[in-house]
């Protein structure tokens, strides 16, 4: 019951802001089951996951075998963008398992791919990833721990007692 009281608001806001809440849409049959391999929640929790992690997330997409709208989240590391003739002109698939001589390695056009990125203020073409970000400070806090575990493990045992003044 509370999400219908979520879904009113959420009616109300829109007809307020003249938006047209679409229940039925291609699209939306496409994000309920994105393609074979990736349920909803696969392919959502792959893009943030992407996203979060190297500051960039694709999907690739296209009409699958059935004449059905097919989208993936594909792994960062599988995609390299042609910046030639122009930023993001096209983009290359290639699975990294594969050597770059075998078969498999794909160019798709920009309107086959999609992609966020976190923008990195520094380089325009570049992403900035929240992990990234904070890699100093996950490699301060790794050296602690492992400081610590190393103490725990080795113990302290003085073996001299110096004593000052009385």
């Amino acid at each position: 019951i509370p999400q219908r009281k979520e879904l009113a608001k959420l009616r109300k806001k829109s007809a307020e802001q003249e938006w047209e809440l679409l229940y039925d849409h291609p699209l939306m049959e496409a994000l309920d089951n994105p393609n074979p391999i990736q349920g909803r929640w696969q392919f959502t929790y792959s893009f943030i996951a992407n996203l979060c992690l190297t500051g960039w997330a694709y999907v690739v997409g296209g009409v699958g075998p059935e004449g059905k709208l097919e989208y993936y989240s594909l792994p960062t590391t599988w995609i390299t963008p042609i910046h030639s003739p122009t930023p993001f002109a096209k983009f290359k698939i290639q699975d990294p398992s594969k050597a770059p001589s075998e078969k498999g390695s794909v160019i798709l056009e920009r309107e086959n791919v999609g992609f966020a990125h976190l923008p990195n203020p520094a380089n325009p073409l570049g992403a900035l990833s929240p992990s990234g970000a904070q890699v100093a400070a996950i490699r301060i806090d790794d050296h602690i721990q492992t400081s610590q575990e190393r103490f725990f493990e080795n113990g302290i045992f003085p073996s001299v007692i110096v004593t000052v003044g009385k």
